[in-house]
């Protein structure tokens, strides 16, 4: 029987402009604040806006996502997105033993893009300007300390969902609710941990209220061509023998390509099934782990769902049953960000943060 990938991980993967807080990152980190640090000296010419005013706009919105990890212990972490007067701002919190949150770099031909060194005092961190906006597509551009930094803008196309009355734990944690309700205790725990095996047992199913929302991306597109390297990455003072010896590999071998953007070059190995590319850079001498995205369409949630639509006749039984129960999910009810309404709900009835 064909084996497909795992829809659910790829489509609930962070958007590119750091709108997620959940993701792992397994890489060792400096995270000391020192001039010594490369990651705090990416742009030699940096100019950090702190002039924040502390005053609330009326022109606002907020969005909030969650995430949450489990073995024998449950952590959630829940990020806010806030868009003020056309600025996008991201702030997480955790509850237990969380991890960090990614916080990617973007090398364009002519510049850095990274969030603002100097947090908003409500908001948090500063990661994009809203270009344009409306209820089917976002246009943002990911925040640069250079003023003159213009080539980069993510074009989101999203859906909202109309949540009222919806089930609350089936739509936050799909995939443990269908672990817990149809699989024997044993294999359940295994497959979703025993901490959110517990979590479910001792929270009862309740419905969002009425004016709850959510959206998602479907798909997103980039202008011009870019490397994301997250910059914990950056912050590292020295290359695994593992990096030296695939970055010698990489210089050599006749399937990847070279790429140079600003002041970091990588090589990179081309994959026909993926708009993500994956290789090393050598950034201020240290190679590091590195994505490379072309122009066009760098993610696209609905073509997954297709090809997992399309697939649906290589499962039988419960394999069957559960991709259609997934397929029914992504389709209708799959959610990255819940308004005011939902968040608040979560917050009372699941999640306090």
């Amino acid at each position: 029987m064909k084996k497909s990938p795992i829809y659910l991980a790829l489509i609930t993967s962070l958007t590119l402009t750091a709108c997620g807080g959940g993701s792992d990152n397994n890489s060792s980190s400096n995270t000391s604040g020192n001039s010594a640090n490369p990651a705090n000296n990416i742009e030699e010419t940096a100019s950090v806006n702190n002039n924040y005013n502390t005053e609330t706009s009326k022109d606002i919105q907020q969005w909030y996502s969650y995430s949450n990890e489990s073995g024998e212990s449950l952590s959630f972490i829940k990020n806010t997105i806030t868009i003020e007067n056309d600025k996008q701002y991201t702030k997480s919190v955790g509850l237990g033993n969380t991890r960090n949150s990614i916080d990617p770099v973007y090398f364009t031909k002519s510049f850095v893009y990274q969030s603002n060194a100097v947090e908003h005092p409500e908001y948090g961190t500063q990661t994009a300007a809203i270009l344009n906006a409306n209820a089917n597509e976002w246009k943002v551009q990911p925040y640069s300390n250079n003023p003159n930094a213009n080539d980069l803008t993510f074009t989101k196309k999203i859906r909202t969902i109309d949540l009222s009355g919806s089930n609350m734990l089936e739509t936050i944690f799909f995939d443990a609710i269908y672990a817990y309700q149809n699989t024997a205790k044993a294999s359940a725990k295994n497959a979703i941990g025993s901490a959110m095996y517990n979590f479910l047992a001792t929270h009862a199913e309740s419905q969002f209220p009425e004016g709850s929302k959510c959206y998602v991306v479907l798909n997103e597109s980039a202008n011009v061509p870019f490397i994301k390297v997250d910059k914990s990455i950056l912050a590292q003072t020295d290359s695994d023998s593992f990096n030296l010896e695939k970055w010698e590999d990489y210089k050599t071998q006749a399937t990847t390509f070279y790429v140079k953007m600003n002041n970091i070059e990588g090589y990179f190995e081309p994959d026909a099934n993926n708009k993500t590319y994956y290789g090393l850079v050598n950034y201020n001498g240290y190679k590091r782990f590195a994505e490379y995205y072309s122009s066009g369409m760098i993610y696209d949630g609905e073509a997954q769902i297709k090809e997992l639509e399309n697939d649906l006749s290589y499962y039988q039984d419960n394999e069957l049953k559960f991709n259609q129960s997934l397929l029914n999910h992504l389709k209708n009810n799959y959610c990255e960000y819940y308004n005011n309404v939902a968040s608040n709900a979560i917050k009372t009835r699941y999640i306090p943060l």
